[in-house]
């Protein structure tokens, strides 16, 4: 019975070791120098200039325009997450009221319909959601020199 429990948690801690692993190694990484990576290649320890490669990505201008740093990259992301959250949230509430008070024929095939189309992620839906920003006219119009 001892063995058994010894042999469980070194399955878990190999487990955990093996997710673990890999963020740790870019995380590590991720403190050194474009030259230490192309030279060395990944690291396993973090850098003793941690502070400075971090500042420098957090407030570095990116993009086509160049106004685009990993702050307004964040915010973005956060914007778009909440707001992906709270309306998947709203249209459920809204289904689920509609198919437990009214009397709908089909009503557990519009459920699963309903179900499979909440679970669907948004990297599946990129170009038909790109789509519609570009009918609405929402796009960006810079016109700068383009990548061709």
């Amino acid at each position: 019975m001892k063995s058994n429990r010894i042999t469980d948690h070194l399955i878990l801690i190999i487990g955990a070791l093996f997710m673990l692993v890999p963020i740790w190694l870019i995380f590590a990484s991720s403190t050194h120098t474009p030259n230490t990576l192309v030279s060395n290649g990944l690291q396993w320890l973090p850098s003793a200039n941690i502070t400075d490669i971090y500042v420098e990505a957090w407030n570095k201008s990116q993009g086509f325009i160049g106004d685009v740093t990993a702050r307004t990259m964040i915010v973005n992301s956060l914007i778009m997450g909440f707001g992906f959250s709270i309306g998947k949230i709203v249209i459920s509430l809204m289904a689920a009221y509609a198919l437990v008070f009214f009397r709908l024929p089909y009503a557990s095939v519009w459920f699963w319909l309903i179900f499979v189309t909440l679970l669907l992620p948004l990297e599946v839906r990129i170009i038909p959601s790109y789509e519609v920003v570009s009918g609405f006219g929402l796009l960006n119009s810079y016109t700068g020199s383009s990548c061709h």
